[in-house]
Parts: structure tokens; C-alpha cells; sequence
């Protein structure tokens, strides 16, 4: 990905910015200042963040949760139904 120096889309952000710059104006000045350092922190942290906290965040979701929880469980569950199985048809 090129830097927005020698981006061929320079003058359309650019536009976007001064866009950006003229409605703030028109926005309190916490509401302007909030915003501003919640930009520049996101970007600051899509900088910082690296392979390994990439996958600890993945690891925190729900869905890998249930996905580890189900894994582990359908072993001991699909060994008891054939016990059970082998049980009940002899």
C-alpha cells in the first residue's frame, strides 16, 4: 500500500480533509478535539499492533470460545454415544 504522498488518490483525500476540517468548525470544541484524538489514536494503534495481539483478540472473541468448547466436548461426547451405542445393541 503506497503512502498517501505518492498515492494516486491524493487530491480526493484531500478534498475529503478540508470537507472534514469545514464541518468540525461547526462542532464543539471537545466534540472536534474527541474526535480528532480518537483519529489519531486508531491510527497510532493500527501501527502498534502486531502479530500476537492480533491473535490474542481473536482468542477473546465468543466465537472462538464456543468453537475451543464444542471441539473439546465432542470427543468425550461421541466416544460415550458409542459406548452407549455398543451397550444398548448388545
Amino acid at each position: 500500500m503506497a503512502i498517501l504522498k505518492e498515492s494516486e488518490h491524493y487530491e480526493r483525500i484531500q478534498a475529503l480533509h478540508e470537507k472534514l476540517w469545514e464541518q468540525l468548525q461547526e462542532v464543539g470544541e471537545k466534540e472536534a478535539e474527541a474526535l480528532l484524538q480518537k483519529c489519531l489514536r486508531q491510527i497510532d494503534d493500527d501501527e502498534r499492533i502486531s502479530y500476537l495481539g492480533r491473535v490474542k483478540s481473536f482468542v477473546k472473541t465468543r466465537g472462538f470460545l464456543v468453537s475451543v468448547i464444542v471441539g473439546v466436548a465432542i470427543v468425550p461426547l461421541t466416544t460415550g454415544f458409542i459406548l452407549w451405542a455398543s451397550l444398548l445393541l448388545e
